[in-house]
């Protein structure tokens, strides 16, 4: 029988409070990313350079962003895939898979 398992990689980023937006590049191409807010504010997940298009994420929450491979709406490797803006300092967990 054979074992297949997914792959996975874990990233800690480190953000200022009130610092302007930190671009996330992904570490490998793939269609699912989970943001861990570990600071101790909100935490902004930015879908545009401009700022206005973004999803709050509480302190000690988790938001799951998923792809599916439909016209091929994945994360690349290397190319910006979100911004991440934080209201208190702190780290933000990112799970991609």
């Amino acid at each position: 029988m054979a074992t297949v398992s997914v792959p996975f990689e874990i990233q800690r980023v480190t953000l200022g409070a009130g610092a302007p937006q930190t671009p996330v590049l992904p570490p490998m191409t793939c269609q699912s990313c989970t943001v861990g807010n570990a600071t101790a504010g909100d935490l902004r997940i930015i879908t545009d350079v401009g700022g206005a298009g973004y999803l709050l994420v509480a302190s000690g929450f988790e938001r799951v962003i998923w792809l599916p491979q439909v016209q091929s709406g994945l994360f690349r490797k290397d190319m910006i895939a979100f911004w991440l803006q934080a209201d208190q300092a702190g780290t933000v967990i990112l799970t991609w898979a």
